[in-house]
């Protein structure tokens, strides 16, 4: 018995990444965002580094490139370029990189789970994980979300590990994974107040600030500028990017698909996995007289990952796969908290309930609309609340 919530969880991971793999295929993909990450990556790996500085160029020089992804997202066209290599140029080996990177989701989530949390709610959270649907769907398409959404998990772990015990090499390990968001994608500057939060915490409890926190938070965009500054050979080509970008704020696009109240992407949430938000939002009922250090640091990261994007219109739930990955992790603790001392197999209905609800919505919405952007109005469409 010792060994069964290792078994179980070995076996929900290995489910969870053969579904992605087989999930990979049969996807149509974009000519927008898609084609454009295909068309960077073939060009570096057919003409290597050197042509960066000319695809930084022709995107500088071209207003109507601004609205599609720009080239300072090197932490994720390097690997598509890898992956154009070894497989041959096109969007599905794109997408190779977004499937690799759910993958290694389902793995981080179980460790990081298993860790803080206990055995039996590494098995809960890596399940509603491995059936997300919201991760099923970036997880299949040739976009960074994923890869977003895996790099911030990865580095808000790594802070609350430096914060917990400061040394150098935990100080390095948080630098190089708050670089590689910035890398991938420039939302990720939305996602720095969740950085952020746990150094507030640890700050008011000690009443003082460790010099070398500010190095945690002030160096990843100063490198990150940096290389993006050598791959370019130009030193202000990366605030030229950031200028060109934040143009476009105001297209139609974004005007019409992107704003809202600030808590539109919790009911997106809700429609994507109603089960494990509800959950989650339970949760915090809990956190006061049964809260854990772990689960009390898991609720404020989800509020302080979400907030953002709200106040400032960027209102697409796919931005926001970090927050799926808290949320569902949070659901599993309240669950295991909630009937902690009660019969097991209440917790296992609960769960496959929610596994069946998520996998019912992923069909709806990625395979049988087979929808795009998961935008509001596409989501309630593809699930017939509205007509």
């Amino acid at each position: 018995m010792r060994l069964l919530p290792q078994f179980t969880l070995a076996v929900v991971v290995a489910a969870g990444s053969a579904a992605r793999l087989v999930l990979h295929e049969g996807v149509t993909y974009s000519p927008a965002d898609e084609l454009v990450y295909a068309r960077y990556s073939c060009r570096i790996a057919d003409g290597g580094l050197g042509t960066y500085p000319d695809l930084v160029r022709e995107y500088l020089a071209d207003q109507n490139a601004h609205l599609y992804p720009s080239p300072a997202r090197w932490g994720f066209l390097l690997p598509d370029a890898a992956a154009s290599s070894a497989l041959g140029c096109g969007q599905s080996s794109v997408a190779w990189v977004s499937t690799l990177a759910g993958i290694g989701m389902l793995l981080l989530v179980a460790a990081l789970t298993y860790r803080r949390f206990g055995p039996w709610v590494a098995v809960l959270a890596t399940t509603f994980v491995a059936s997300s649907p919201l991760q099923l769907l970036v997880g299949r398409r040739a976009l960074g979300d994923e890869v977003v959404g895996l790099v911030t998990v990865a580095a808000l772990w790594a802070v609350v590990a430096y914060l917990e015990r400061r040394s150098w090499r935990r100080l390095v390990v948080a630098v190089l994974l708050i670089t590689a968001g910035f890398a991938t994608k420039e939302i990720f500057f939305l996602l720095y107040p969740a950085l952020l939060a746990p150094f507030v915490l640890a700050w008011a409890r000690a009443r003082r600030i460790d010099l070398r926190d500010l190095l945690v938070l002030g160096l990843p965009p100063l490198v990150n500028a940096a290389v993006f500054a050598v791959l370019a050979r130009d030193l202000g080509a990366y605030g030229q990017v950031l200028r060109a970008v934040r143009s476009t704020i105001d297209a139609p696009y974004p005007t019409q698909y992107m704003a809202g109240p600030p808590y539109r992407l919790v009911l997106d949430l809700m429609v994507l996995a109603p089960v494990v938000v509800l959950m989650a939002i339970a949760a915090y009922g809990l956190l006061l007289d049964r809260g854990t250090s772990a689960s009390r640091m898991t609720a404020v990261l989800v509020v302080a990952s979400l907030l953002p994007f709200g106040l400032v219109g960027a209102q697409v739930v796919r931005l926001v796969v970090a927050t799926d990955t808290l949320l569902c992790v949070l659901a599993a603790w309240g669950l295991v908290a909630a009937l902690r001392g009660r019969q097991w197999w209440w917790a296992a209905a609960v769960a496959t309930m929610a596994v069946a609800v998520n996998c019912w919505v992923f069909w709806a919405v990625s395979i049988q609309h087979q929808v795009y952007d998961p935008v509001s109005d596409q989501l309630l469409r593809a699930l017939g609340i509205i007509p």
